[in-house]
């Protein structure tokens, strides 16, 4: 995967908030109940009259929520003071103090469930699209909001459950996953708060715009049953980060390393122990074993996860992948552009990886993750892959498979355990060996680049002081 496919995961989302959104959405949202106590509600009315005196002033309103083009696909939406209140009404820019709320959702789409905090997914495809909402606490002033989304195709200002709103439709992306390609802005004054919302392709208009209308945020009771919201100054904090990264053209991350940290790379067979000081003198790990395949025969269909559908043949054969030759626009006066396209076999790698306890004592829980990483081995230097790169005369300038079972770290795995019965071994014991299986999918011209970073921590898409410690394994074909 290059690194300009990574960075779609939330596809044309504002760049600074890309990094944000996936980490902040599932420990910043909580979800809340649908009733209130009497008491309750008369706590709320009462901090809701005393917040409303810093917006409204002699029924006159303080603030607009709107947008304004700024290029042919970019919009930016800001909240303003209205000319009421530049005429002399005690508006407070700042907020002396931001009141803690509860976010509730009125309504969600049929079929559609909670899959984490702040993120609701249709039941049938629950890993991907879908609705995320953020919530965001103007602690530098309402009109302090500001923000630029750009390859946005169609926009429109909204009121929502009587609150003032900006809808905007971006382009899809090309790698063949479902894109969060809509957003919805609310704001809501009278508690200094603005939501946003990342809604995915397979949400329809429709439907985003009517769990927009059923958005509520209440004054809470206490601030431990609350709604955390993300301060507005941390935002903008992040925008100025990501200029200067931007201008100073790194990506931040560690894309090569000099030939002598690769030196601790093991081979298939050998054996060795995980970074963690609790279970590396008891446990040991053991790649036996990588098969390649062109179907997903090897595969237990209990473990197969739904985006396997689509995927093969009717035989279980895997389908090709499309490679996509893409010269990207700006987003602000042109858009991505296909330029041409061709189809690529695919291969299963199936690997058997022992976990063996050769310790006195039993041992629980063992958390468990291989990733598999694409590296380029150079004259000095080993780099990670980023796929094909643009001869001179080429018009495009990126590549990006359609496939939609690449670029997944472990897309497959058959021993699950722990409380939430997800990658853990639930319990080895001393003398004894648990086998996991673990299966990816790579376009077939990518074999002799595999690595497997068996790290717990995770990580394909750069090098870590972690997994070049640990030791990767060169299962290159």
């Amino acid at each position: 995967m290059r690194l300009e496919d990574m960075k779609q995961e939330f596809p044309n989302m504002p760049e600074d908030m890309k990094a944000m959104v996936e980490r902040e959405v599932a420990k910043q949202i909580k979800t809340v109940k649908p009733h209130f106590s009497a008491a309750k509600i008369a706590i709320a009315s009462a901090v809701a009259v005393m917040v409303m005196g810093t917006t409204v002033f002699a029924g006159v309103k303080l603030y607009q929520m709107n947008r304004e083009p700024a290029g042919t696909y970019a919009v930016e939406t800001k909240i303003q003071k209205t000319e009421g209140a530049e005429a002399g009404t005690q508006a407070q820019s700042v907020p002396a103090e931001i009141p803690a709320v509860t976010l509730e959702t009125g309504y969600i789409p049929e079929g559609m469930i909670q899959t984490e905090e702040g993120k609701y997914s249709y039941s049938d495809t629950p890993s991907i699209g879908g609705i995320s909402i953020v919530l965001y606490g103007m602690d530098q002033g309402d009109d302090a909001f500001r923000v630029l989304d750009k390859g946005v195709l169609n926009s429109e200002n909204i009121l929502a459950g009587g609150h003032e709103g900006v809808y905007l439709e971006m382009q899809k992306g090309n790698d063949g996953s479902v894109y969060f390609n809509q957003r919805i802005y609310l704001s809501f004054p009278e508690v200094h708060h603005v939501v946003q919302m990342y809604v995915g392709e397979d949400v329809t208009r429709e439907e985003a715009l009517k769990t927009a209308e059923g958005i509520r945020l209440t004054p809470a009771e206490n601030e431990k049953d609350s709604t955390p919201a993300l301060a507005w100054s941390d935002y903008a904090a992040s925008v100025i980060e990501n200029e200067e990264l931007s201008e100073s053209d790194e990506s931040g991350m560690c894309l090569t390393v000099p030939k002598e940290r690769m030196e601790n790379v093991h081979k298939i067979g050998d054996v060795f122990s995980p970074l963690d000081t609790e279970l590396a003198a008891g446990l040991k790990i053991k790649v036996t074993d990588v098969q390649i395949a062109d179907d997903v025969s090897l595969l237990n269909p209990a473990y197969m996860d739904s985006e396997f559908d689509g995927a093969v043949d009717a035989g279980g054969k895997l389908l090709p992948n499309t490679i996509n030759y893409i010269k990207t626009g700006n987003g602000v006066d042109s858009l991505d552009e296909i330029i041409k396209t061709r189809e690529v076999h695919q291969k299963l790698v199936y690997a058997t990886v022992e976990y063996q306890n050769t310790g006195n004592t039993e041992l629980n829980d063992v958390l468990y993750f291989g990733s598999l990483m694409k590296i380029q081995e150079n004259t000095d230097n080993f780099a990670i892959y980023q796929g094909e790169t643009p001869q001179p005369g080429d018009q495009w300038n990126v590549s990006q498979g359609t496939s939609l079972l690449q670029n997944r770290d472990m897309l497959y795995s058959d021993v699950l355990g722990g409380s939430e019965n997800k990658n853990y071994i639930s319990s080895i014991k001393p003398g004894e060996t648990a086998t996991v299986h673990m299966a990816y999918v790579v376009n077939e011209d990518e074999l002799d680049k595999l690595y497997l970073n068996l790290d717990t921590y995770g990580g394909s898409f750069e090098f870590s002081d972690t997994c070049l410690d640990m030791g990767l394994v060169d299962i290159r074909q």
